[in-house]
């Protein structure tokens, strides 16, 4: 069988890249894939400037691809709108050479396009929908979906709110988690709504359309319709951040350009195609936790991201298991118990163990846990830590011994799991407090600039 070549054009971006991935380790029998960066160079893609004809040109005799995927753009409103002969070169001129490379080979264009071809409103917009876009970025986008409709066989791609969790990337997701990660205030739209979109689930979606050969225009995105605000709050509860460092704006006057407020995409023709579901939010902030990079600064201690598996009466959490790779001394547990804490601002614990290691789970509400390091040969000693664990979206907290921990509530109505290393003796409790702890510290621990 002759393989098809595929060429992905903007292999290093966030859509691309994953699209490499899932087809190269999927389908690698059926199609070659070739992959083009332009400024971020990855070992094993082309160089290409998609402005430049000479290297497209070459490109294409080189590889003679049977499907292009374009998903190389300036894709920065505000760059745009400050850059509008780059962006016109770039988004439209470029696509228009493309274009006319897959006609001359009867070649295939899949396009990856926005929903900021659309102005937005409060109703349910579907692909029929007349294109009316607010600024220059959706006008590029517009103008190129224009071009690349003129093939015998196309396949474009209107998305939203596309995230990952690439230390490198400079998606919302990743900028936000960067300044919560330094207990900056992140600012967020509240009357800004939309579809947001792990990439992955969006290479998912794409690759099955192409496997299914279909053609035409298809709305793409998460399914969870939600404001920017909401949004960024749900990353931080996922990702263990204080959501409090999250603070509501209005898009005017904050804004130098207009953008779409409210585009509500209808998926159901894009359902009706495919098997792949479009993620609801909480779903895939799942995802992106399990692929995620949790660094915590004290030695030994692990966040462990816990999944749901859904059948069709309800879910199942595997909490702690000695059959899981990521929760250290999992084999060895002697005692489990709940604490059911009714009011917020509650404090308990503030111990440490000589010999005993625990996990930390909350199953409702949430809290502030504080870590210290009292190990006095561990590389971290003194070093201190602190993460927002919820009951929304469950991680287990592995606590070793020698760990000072302290944590209080930040809801009404909490339940906190603990999972000891060994059962409780009244006799011999192995719980102590440090030299340097008193009770009258205890508000102050919680403060960001505690040191002991």
């Amino acid at each position: 069988m002759i393989k098809k070549r595929i060429l992905i054009i903007g292999g290093s971006g966030k859509i691309g890249s994953n699209l490499i991935k899932i087809l190269k380790t999927n389908h690698s029998s059926c199609y070659d894939i070739f992959g083009t960066y332009n400024l971020n160079k990855i070992s094993g893609l082309e160089e290409l400037d998609v402005t430049n004809p000479e290297m497209v040109e070459k490109i294409f005799s080189k590889i003679k691809p049977d499907l292009v995927i374009h998903a190389a753009a300036i894709i920065r409103p505000l760059v745009c709108e400050e850059n509008k002969k780059l962006a016109w070169e770039t988004n439209v001129n470029s696509v228009k050479n493309l274009v006319e490379k897959c006609k001359a080979i009867n070649c295939k264009m899949v396009f990856i396009s926005s929903d900021y071809v659309y102005a937005g409103k409060n109703s349910i917009i579907d692909e029929t929908e007349e294109l009316n876009p607010l600024n220059y970025y959706g006008e590029t986008k517009a103008e190129a979906e224009k071009i690349v409709s003129k093939l015998d066989e196309f396949l474009i791609i209107r998305t939203a709110w596309v995230n990952d969790v690439n230390l490198d990337g400079k998606s919302f997701a990743m900028q936000l988690i960067d300044s919560l990660k330094n207990n900056r205030v992140f600012d967020a739209a509240i009357d800004q709504f939309g579809h947001p979109t792990y990439s992955v689930n969006l290479a998912e979606m794409i690759v099955e359309l192409i496997l299914r050969k279909i053609n035409g225009i298809f709305h793409a995105t998460g399914s969870t319709y939600i404001d920017r605000f909401n949004f960024a709050k749900k990353i931080a509860k996922a990702f263990c951040f204080n959501p409090d460092l999250i603070n509501g704006i209005t898009t005017e006057p904050n804004s130098s350009i207009d953008r779409p407020l409210k585009v509500n995409l209808n998926l159901e023709k894009l359902k009706s195609k495919i098997k792949t579901n479009p993620l609801i939010l909480n779903e895939q902030l799942n995802m992106m936790r399990i692929d995620y990079d949790f660094q915590i600064p004290i030695e030994n201690v692990k966040l462990i991201p816990i999944g749901k598996f859904y059948d069709e009466s309800d879910s199942l959490s595997v909490l702690v298991s000695k059959n899981r790779d990521d929760a250290p001394n999992a084999k060895i547990i002697q005692e489990v118990y709940v604490i059911d804490i009714s009011n917020s601002d509650t404090i308990r614990a503030g111990h440490k163990h000589h010999y005993t290691d625990e996990f930390f789970i909350m199953l409702d509400g949430s809290a502030k846990f504080v870590l210290i390091d009292d190990r006095k040969n561990s590389p971290t000693y003194k070093k201190s830590f602190s993460i927002f664990l919820n009951g929304e979206f469950r991680s287990a907290l592995f606590v070793p011994s020698g760990i000072f921990h302290i944590f209080k509530t930040t809801q009404n109505n909490s339940k906190c799991l603990a999972i000891s290393s060994k059962a409780f003796d009244k006799n011999n409790p192995d719980t102590f407090s440090p030299d340097w702890f008193n009770r009258g510290r205890l508000e102050e621990i919680f403060d960001p600039e505690f040191k002991i």
